[in-house]
């Protein structure tokens, strides 16, 4: 599984995301939806529960 990552080197992506703390996960829906927002430090038992959470099955 691979993730992208953004360098908003501007600060355009903080002010249109409303991002108020780093780090900030956001997932994103086959549609390009923002579906959940997730502030602070990830464990990887966590993304593994988020991830399923917006996989179909």
């Amino acid at each position: 599984m691979s993730f992208s990552i953004l360098l908003d080197r501007t600060g355009e992506a903080i002010e249109q995301y409303k991002v108020n703390n780093l780090p900030v996960t956001y997932l994103i829906n086959e549609d390009g939806e923002i579906t959940q927002t997730i502030s602070g430090e990830l464990t990887e038992k966590k993304v593994r529960s988020y991830v399923e959470s917006i996989i179909p099955n």
